[in-house]
Order: structure tokens, then sequence, then C-alpha cells
């Protein structure tokens, strides 16, 4: 009789460790799921607002050379998003320049401002992706904590014991992992129910060098357009004038 109720004690002491681990676990799940999506937010504004600003960029500059130059300003190794075809689109680039407002005496101080505009709005969308991104690589921070305490507390082959010891049907399994964990065989579990390593989700965060404040920049964004405006004087006065 003792030995049997020293067994159930057991049994149940157990089973309240591997259900507090379960819900432990799906917290923890939780704060990843909310991290990937704070990702795919970050993704989504990189590759619509912050691409549209580089490009308008490139649209304006025209020639690669001069936007292999300013690729080196801005700290990158290749032209981000860039492709010829838009690049060299007057449709496109009345598209892209719509928001802009020209201001100047003669067109090629017009022109000349744009290109200085356009870079404050890039560098607008700069600062706010980087804000973002510091968010979320805080929120890294924390869940790796997590993910260390909660290894820390928990034994996962004490639970893989626990697990295959009992000898219970699907249903009570998954009363005890809770609905979070899809109910297997508790031989191929152990797969299932470790906590993933945000590693790679970090390696989703979009790769931006840090790049200079419009002060610093505007020296090297004067030379450039005016080495487009003097290479292209018709095509940089009509880009002044589909803004007017």
């Amino acid at each position: 009789m003792e030995g049997d109720i020293s067994k159930a004690l057991a049994y149940q002491v157990k089973r309240e460790i591997a259900q507090r681990y379960f819900g432990t676990r799906k917290l923890i799940e939780q704060d990843i799921a909310g991290l990937k999506d704070m990702i795919t937010r970050i993704n989504k504004r990189y590759e619509n607002r912050f691409a549209m600003a580089l490009v308008r960029v490139y649209s304006l500059l025209m020639d690669r050379d001069i936007i292999n130059q300013f690729i080196t300003l801005i700290g990158c190794e290749e032209p981000l998003f860039y492709d010829r075809y838009v690049n060299h689109s007057a449709t496109i680039r009345k598209r892209l320049v719509h928001k802009l407002h020209p201001h100047g005496w003669l067109k090629k101080s017009k022109f000349i401002n744009m290109v200085l505009d356009s870079y404050r709005l890039l560098y607008s969308e700069y600062n706010a992706i980087s804000e973002l991104e510091a968010e979320a690589r805080e929120e890294m921070s924390i869940i790796r904590e997590e993910i260390k305490m909660f290894r820390n507390k928990y034994s996962l082959d004490e639970i893989m014991s626990f697990i295959r010891n009992m000898d219970f049907q699907g249903q009570d399994m998954a009363k005890v992992m809770g609905s979070n964990v899809d109910v297997v065989d508790a031989n191929d579990i152990e797969k299932k129910i470790d906590i993933e390593d945000i590693d790679e989700i970090e390696k989703a965060l979009p790769f931006i060098p840090p790049m200079p404040d419009p002060d610093t920049a505007e020296p090297v964004l004067k030379r450039l357009a005016e080495a487009t405006y003097s290479r292209h004087p018709e095509i940089a006065s009509s880009a002044v004038s589909m803004v007017k």
C-alpha cells in the first residue's frame, strides 16, 4: 500500500513538472512568434518603403558609375534593389519623385535639391528601420535569457523519461503537454518539444550599414547630382518638371 502511494505521489509530482514545463515552453513560443511577426514587419518596411526611397535616389542619379559612388557613400558593397530598367524608366521616375517639392532658382539647383531631399527621405526610413531593429534585438536578448533560464530549470532528459514511462493514450498526453504540441508517439516527440534556437530568426533581419546623416553626406551628394545634371541636363530638367 505504502509503495503504491509513493508511486502515485511521484507520478503526480512528475506530471505537474511536465505540465509546468510545457506551460512555460508555450509562453516562450508565444514570445518567439511575436518576435517573428516583428521581423516580418521590419522586412516589409525594408522591402517597400526603404527600397522605394533608395530607388528614388538611383533614378535621379541615373548612371551606374555615379550610383556606385553613392553606394560607397552609404557604406554598401553593391546597389541594393537596383534594376536597370526601373532606373531608366521615365514613367517610374515620375511616380518616384511626385512627392518631392523642388526648391531653388534654377533647374540645376532644383535638381540638386531634389537629390538632397530624396536622401533625407531615405535616411528617415533608415532611422525608422534601425529603431525597429533595435527593438527586435532587445526582444531577442530577453527571449535568449528566457530560454537559458528555462533550460537551466528543466531537464529535457527527465521530461522525456517521464513521458516514455507513462502509459497513456494521446488524449492524456495532450493534457500534459498542452495544445501547443502535436500529439505524436512518445518516442518521436523529443524532436518537437525542445525550444527552437532563435539564431536563424535573427538572420532574417535586413542588413543596412550605418548611413551618414544628410548634413555629412551633402557635399558628396551635391557633387554627384552636379555630375548627373552635366551629363543629362534634359532628363534632369524633365525630372524637375515632373513635380511642378
